[in-house]
């Protein structure tokens, strides 16, 4: 009767944040497509599994859920509403609003489960912990990122949609007798669920993966300083945490297999530490001072708190349980940190600077810092007073100033703009095809970018097999793009 209870509850707690994402990323802040890339995963060009040398060997989840949502636009959207680019948008961003929610419901089922927390310190805290998310990196009056943020349509598939799934997953690890499940009270769904979850986590991105991986590590490092103390054995390991060495298996495969491919292959073959170190000092503008300080506040307090049991030789079966939780997620942070911060040397070094990228670490720090809020309100009334103004005083203050936040396109326009652009393109192309030709050229606005981006040369071929992969051509007309500097007066493009 009381966990039904508990699941009603949490199905009006997540309706309201599933509304609010909704509007959010529906209404508000749109994806939607524009680059080369974003027209080239419209449609589905590879297995469920890695495959070697192509261009990304081991990123099956973004490269087969985009593709899957963008049919799901065209085909069942579009129906009603007459409209492909907008139900494109709808489709990305209903179900992105659902992950974010399942996403928060993790954090609430954890903090419940391991603090005991109440149903209203909970909630707070749940509100609390996605309002960090919009905070920590709100920076400037206008022109920010938010950790839910990517540059554009394929970027939020290669990297947000897997950090989300990611997260989700090692906060329902933390909060379940997961090992158990793969033992002896598993039932056979659970187990291919959970089996099904790690392969996607895994064979999704690296940055992302690393969320799981650094849980992994940590939990079989844990093990391996009891076997070295003679505190457990080598068989005993293996037979209980089987499904970790799986996945630590399952990810060297995927670091082999994302070796062979091509965009492996077009980095330099040194490490720029330097420069990757000079980007992130400089990069630290970004941060919102008042948001990193009260998380390094709560963490602190609630270390202190810790210590002051410690010297009292207070037992205390929830401060252990939270002892255990804080040593988890700073071990896991510092893993993250040093496995991006060396990626980031190898790859790109600018690329430190991405909140997409970095979402490994901020969300240790995050949960982290909620979690010390959480358990901190649960022995202090007045900070759960706090958390209540907190609230509703934080959300608001997010929304002061105009374009807050970055829209998720390269060139940052209106989701209004990105559609009239696609919608002239494509118009473009179907008339040439009514009148029978075999090829067209199409004009293009000119930009700053690197081949004219995000208007690039692939776009030719992409833009042509997507449009005749969803039926709006008969067969696959071929198309140049020409540079039209008029084309930026008509959709008021700098």
């Amino acid at each position: 009767m009381k966990f039904h209870y508990n699941i009603k509850r949490d199905i009006i707690v997540g309706a309201l944040i599933f509304i609010v994402m909704m509007i959010f990323f529906c209404y508000i802040h749109p994806l939607s497509i524009l680059d080369s890339d974003d027209w080239a995963f419209l449609v589905c060009r590879r297995s469920l599994f890695p495959e070697w040398g192509i261009w990304n060997p081991s990123r099956v989840l973004p490269e087969v859920l985009m593709p899957f949502l963008s049919a799901v636009g065209r085909y069942v959207i579009m129906p009603f509403n007459n409209d492909f680019f907008r139900s494109l948008e709808l489709s990305y961003g209903l179900f992105f609003s659902v992950l974010v929610v399942i996403y928060a419901l993790c954090f609430k089922r954890m903090i419940r489960k391991k603090l005991g927390m109440g149903y209203l310190s909970e909630n707070l805290c749940t509100v609390l912990f996605l309002v960090f998310h919009f905070w920590i990196l709100r920076g400037h009056e206008n022109g920010n990122q938010h950790l839910f943020f990517s540059l554009d349509v394929t970027r939020y598939f290669f990297y947000t949609i897997p950090n989300l799934l990611t997260g989700s997953f090692v906060m329902y690890i933390i909060s379940e007798d997961f090992l158990e499940i793969y033992n002896e009270k598993g039932k056979p769904i659970q187990k291919g669920i959970g089996l099904v979850l790690i392969y996607m986590c895994i064979f999704s991105n690296l940055y992302p993966a690393v969320i799981l991986m650094a849980f992994v590590g940590k939990e079989l490092l844990d093990q391996l300083i009891l076997l070295i103390r003679r505190k457990t054995k080598l068989k005993n390991i293996m037979l209980t945490r089987w499904v970790y060495f799986l996945c630590f298996v399952l990810w060297i495969i995927s670091l082999i297999y994302e070796s062979s491919g091509g965009r492996a292959g077009s980095f330099s073959t040194g490490f720029e530490f330097y420069e990757t170190a000079r980007l992130l000092y400089h990069g630290r503008s970004e941060l919102n001072a008042v948001c990193a300080a009260v998380i390094l506040t709560a963490i602190i307090a609630a270390v202190i708190y810790l210590i002051v049991l410690k010297k009292k030789k207070v037992q205390d079966e929830e401060a252990a349980a939270f002892k255990k939780m804080v040593i988890c997620f700073f071990e896991c942070a510092v893993i993250c940190a040093l496995f991006c911060f060396v990626m980031c040397s190898r790859t790109k070094p600018q690329d430190i600077t991405r909140g997409d990228l970095l979402f490994s670490v901020f969300f240790f720090g995050i949960v982290w810092g909620t979690v010390s809020t959480a358990f901190l309100s649960k022995r202090f009334s007045r900070i759960e007073t706090v958390l209540v103004i907190a609230a509703i005083v934080l959300p608001l203050s997010l929304c002061k100033g105009e374009r807050i936040y970055l829209e998720a396109n390269v060139l940052n326009i209106s989701s209004e703009k990105c559609r009239e652009i696609n919608e002239y393109m494509i118009n473009k192309v179907i008339d040439a095809e009514k009148k029978g030709k075999t090829n067209i050229e199409l004009p293009v606005p000119k930009t700053d970018g690197v081949g004219n981006w995000p208007f690039f040369g692939d776009m030719e071929w992409t833009m042509r097999d997507a449009l005749y992969s969803y039926g709006f051509t008969d067969g696959k007309i071929q198309i140049k793009l020409v540079i039209n500097k008029k084309l930026n007066k008509v959709f008021n493009i700098k």
